[in-house]
């Protein structure tokens, strides 16, 4: 495997009513449906989702041929955290525009981490290799 890219996404007040229960699970799963169509992304298998008693917080996760999407709700306090890595560093998914379609997120922070590559020397680092 090369380099692989991987997104780290916190969405902050979405309703509750739209990241718990059974109503939560059929949001995130149309959510996972449409990043995963919309970047071209091929399932292993079917995603796998769990309501967790008593908040009803949801965790979901998929096996990518690429890698995974996984995500996991705190209803509690209006947060849904959301990790993609992919080996196709070419995508780009509308996740600021996709939370607030499913789970009605008022903002969404994204980080996005270069995978797999080696960072350059520095400080103490390059005074030794030299």
């Amino acid at each position: 495997m090369g380099p692989s890219r991987e997104w780290i996404v916190d969405a902050f007040s979405c309703p509750a009513s739209r990241i718990a229960g059974e109503t939560g699970r059929e949001a995130l799963t149309g959510l996972f449906a449409n990043v995963i169509r919309s970047a071209g992304l091929t399932p292993v298998g079917n995603v796998v989702w769990a309501v967790l008693p008593p908040t009803g917080a949801v965790t979901g996760m998929v096996a990518l041929v690429e890698s995974h999407l996984t995500c996991h709700s705190d209803p509690a306090h209006g947060v849904l955290s959301l990790n993609l890595l992919s080996t196709r560093g070419d995508i780009t998914p509308d996740f600021e525009g996709l939370l607030t379609r499913y789970v009605g997120a008022e903002r969404v922070n994204v980080r996005v981490l270069e995978r797999g590559v080696e960072p350059a020397p520095s400080g103490r680092e390059a005074q030794l290799a030299s």
